[in-house]
């Protein structure tokens, strides 16, 4: 099994322990490994293999993302699916295709998929997708001076969904065409055109749901 230091620029095909990125670095389509550690820049036409931690780096990937953990700090974009484990992110994860988690995602910062299923998923910042599942779904804002200062307002917007299906949810400025779910808070100027719960659903005075199934309970949140 290889090691390889990222001072060359091109990782070739083959099995490797630790792959270390610290400049702009492509992988070979055949390449597998333990950990990759990405503090510059990696671009891949697949990714495989066990962790993936990015350290003030960036990914890019046209095709699919197939490991068992990704971690850290950064951005990774992809073209196509990602199937792991669990994601534990700060930063931007972009999947043009779908995100499959056998455990939890949790993603500070940005995060958007065509459909997105995962254990639990908690996301503090702006989510993007078509179709969520999973047993709960939290989002919450992600709110910081530096984002203004900077002009980083993508992370102080809203979220959006087309069809969510969850056991539960709490959600702050989520937009969504249809939601089903058991329990569900919403808040912070959040609105969903139909909602099926099977328990109860929770509304702030900023919030609304334009159409409720008959059985389930509907209360007012308590605002300090």
């Amino acid at each position: 099994m290889h090691h390889h230091t990222g001072n060359t620029g091109h990782v070739r095909n083959g099995n490797y322990g630790l792959i270390t990125v610290t400049t702009r670095t492509t992988f070979a389509d055949d390449v597998r490994f333990r950990t990759t550690m990405v503090t510059g820049t990696l671009e891949a036409n697949t990714i495989t293999g066990n962790q993936l931690i990015v350290d003030n780096g960036t990914v890019r990937c046209s095709g699919d993302v197939h490991v068992e953990r990704i971690a850290g700090r950064g951005r990774i974009i992809t073209d196509g699916s990602i199937i792991c484990s669990g994601i534990e992110l700060t930063g931007d994860l972009h999947s043009g295709g779908d995100i499959t988690c056998n455990d939890d995602l949790l993603v500070k910062g940005s995060l958007t998929s065509r459909h997105i299923r995962a254990r639990n998923i908690l996301l503090h910042g702006v989510l993007q997708g078509h179709r969520i599942n999973g047993s709960s779904l939290e989002i919450r804002p992600l709110r910081s001076a530096m984002f203004t200062r900077f002009d980083m307002l993508k992370y102080e917007g809203g979220s959006s969904a087309s069809h969510i299906d969850v056991n539960k949810i709490e959600a702050h400025r989520l937009t969504c065409r249809t939601l089903q779910a058991g329990t569900a808070i919403l808040c912070d100027n959040s609105m969903v055109e139909h909602a099926i719960c099977s328990t109860s659903i929770g509304l702030d005075r900023t919030s609304c749901v334009m159409l409720v199934n008959r059985e389930c309970r509907r209360y007012h949140l308590k605002t300090a």
